[in-house]
């Protein structure tokens, strides 16, 4: 295997590394999911490690490193300015170093980061912890709800729904749909339809509005940019029909939206937007990496659960402005080189629509990763007139 086929490898191990805690339901997949943490991680390491050692050039991942970690000595530095005494959480860390290799990996991936095969793959990996998960737990094969043993147990209450779960879900029905559209033969699609039924099924009940809203805003880019307007119209109608069939909890949850209740993100919105207008300092620079804790005096898990207005809050209107301008530069000149909305494409949509209700600038693993990519893509392709990485 060349160098190139190696990385792209070690991107799906990432992307399985980063999703794979949202499997967990009961304490038998809680088991294989910390497993399987540690070994997408150590194969990661070793093959960065032989890559190393075989003298893979990394100066194109080096500098999107560079650039992200500059972003977090800004961060840090704005926080000491701000008189912020709080301590750093030990998985500030966790998630810096996470992030970094995702930066590093995407850099060296070539024209495209994820091969035509990744959403097959992913698939498969997603099956599998199901299984173990869910129908290894002895559930109906069309299951009315999920068996959260594990957070029930860990939480002390009952727990009825999952963000992680329902986001792994999204991302295989996207993977169903995008090769379904890809694919000329008719078996390959008929077995992709009846693969996103059954996925769809399970996003609904698993429970998590925002995820489920975000999987299905995706799925409909893939149908309308690949023309598939009658499955399209099958997608509506099918929504629309489970949502008589879904559990009462998961109904009632849709329901509570609609009454106004959103889960207290509304208050952190807008204690989050009056942080941001309370200083013209903090409004042009930022005040730094948990400066709305400290100001509320809210634990390190109570953000704002909005990405931009958290980037707004840690680095200030200026940086922002510059560095969403990048990104989005980056990322459609991506779009047009892979001619169209591929793989890797359309996880950061997805994550991008996810960060918008519960996102978090430091970990966000994935978006971020992927926004500090599409920066320097734009950059490169910009100023050095390279068409790929």
């Amino acid at each position: 295997m060349n160098s190139s086929g190696a990385l792209k490898w070690l991107v799906l191990l990432f992307l399985f590394l980063i999703t794979v805690d949202g499997f967990k339901t009961t304490f038998l997949s809680a088991n294989v999911v910390g497993v399987s943490r540690y070994l997408f991680s150590a194969i990661i390491i070793i093959g960065l490690a032989c890559l190393a050692w075989r003298g893979v050039p990394g100066a194109k991942g080096v500098l999107g490193v560079l650039l992200y970690f500059l972003l977090v000595v800004f961060s840090l530095f704005m926080k000491i300015v701000h008189s912020a005494n709080s301590s750093l959480p030990d998985q500030f860390w966790i998630n810096a170093v996470l992030t970094a290799v995702g930066i590093f990996l995407f850099a060296g991936c070539g024209r495209q980061i994820f091969p035509s095969w990744a959403a097959i793959v992913y698939l498969i990996y997603g099956a599998l912890f199901l299984l173990i998960g869910v129908f290894g737990a002895g559930a109906d094969f069309f299951p009315k709800s999920f068996n959260f043993e594990y957070y029930t147990d860990r939480e002390g209450g009952t727990v009825e729904y999952s963000q992680g779960l329902t986001r792994n879900l999204g991302l295989m029905l996207i993977s169903t749909l995008l090769l379904y559209c890809n694919s000329g033969l008719f078996w390959v699609r008929a077995l992709m339809l009846c693969v996103a039924g059954m996925v769809a099924w399970l996003s609904f009940i698993a429970g998590s509005r925002g995820e489920l809203v975000a999987a299905f805003i995706v799925s409909l880019l893939i149908l309308v940019f690949n023309r598939k307007y009658l499955l399209l119209f099958g997608l509506i109608v099918s929504v629309c029909s489970t949502l008589l069939l879904i559990s009462d909890f998961t109904l009632g949850r849709f329901a509570t939206f609609l009454e106004g209740d959103y889960g207290m993100r509304d208050v952190l919105f807008s204690q989050a937007l009056a942080l941001f207008f309370s200083d013209p300092h903090v409004f042009l620079f930022g005040c730094g990496y948990g400066c709305f804790q400290d100001a509320y005096n809210y634990p390190a898990t109570l953000y704002p659960h909005n990405f931009i207005l958290e980037f707004l809050i840690t680095f200030g209107f200026v940086l922002t402005v510059v560095f969403c301008y990048f990104v989005v530069c980056g990322a459609l000149r991506y779009w047009k080189a892979v001619e169209g909305l591929d793989f890797f494409l359309l996880i950061f949509i997805f994550y991008f629509l996810v960060s918008m209700k519960s996102g978090d600038v430091f970990g966000g693993w994935m978006f971020m990763a992927s926004c500090i990519y599409f920066a320097i893509f734009f950059v490169r392709s910009k100023f050095h007139r390279v068409k790929y990485f």
